[in-house]
């Protein structure tokens, strides 16, 4: 077969080109776990973690540092929750919702009629109904609870506006008390010069002849 159809159908690089063929011996690895502790420990994790892959040289180098920049970006996020006092645990970044389900009650021990043999249960058992019947009483109290809550919200409401109406009406009534001051006091002025100008009258002269 001519080598040149071969290259042309595989191309030039050689079938075993980029993967690690070369087997290091005990010795080897003891230097290097002396050179590089850190560096392959995180190798034998990576080794262990990808123990059933197959790929080549250049795929896994860069999935290798792929790893080693999420572990120096985990280290960063821990550094920098640990500065402004967070915490990574799940329970913390719940809500109060959520974590009502960790205040629940739990079930006391049901009532079994058919292991009971038709016998009345006792007082540390539960039946259906009891326990629907509690279910209800805690539904009236959510329920009760909200509407005080929201009748709180009204009368604070209420007070509110009756507080801003009584203003507004004051300072309505203060300016009404200012127009009305200003207009007798105009009329009291307008009532002074108009006595001012008949005293200050000179007589007619034609009655002064006809005198």
């Amino acid at each position: 077969m001519d080598p040149q159809f071969d290259t042309d159908i595989y191309g030039p690089h050689e079938k075993f080109e980029g993967y690690n063929a070369f087997i290091p011996t005990e010795e080897e690895e003891e230097e290097d776990k002396e050179q590089h502790p850190q560096v392959h420990s995180h190798r034998r994790d990576l080794v262990k973690k990808m123990s059933s892959y197959t790929a080549p040289k250049h795929l896994i180098s860069e999935l290798q540092a792929f790893h080693g920049k999420e572990d120096e970006e985990g280290d960063k996020n821990g550094q920098i929750n640990k500065a402004f006092g967070k915490r990574e645990r799940i329970i913390d970044r719940e809500n109060d919702y959520r974590r009502r389900r960790l205040n629940r009650k739990l079930s006391p021990p049901r009532h079994d009629p058919f292991a009971a043999d038709d016998r009345s249960p006792g007082a540390d058992v539960s039946t259906y109904a009891d326990v629907m019947r509690e279910q209800a009483l805690i539904r009236l109290e959510h329920e009760t609870h909200h509407l005080i809550s929201q009748k709180r919200k009204q009368e604070d409401f209420d007070f509110r506006e009756k507080q801003s109406d009584a203003k507004f009406r004051s300072h309505e009534n203060k300016s009404d008390e200012i127009l009305d001051v200003k207009e007798i006091k105009y009329s009291q002025d307008k009532r002074r010069t108009h006595s001012s100008r008949r005293r200050h009258k000179l007589p007619h002269p034609s009655k002064d002849k006809c005198s």
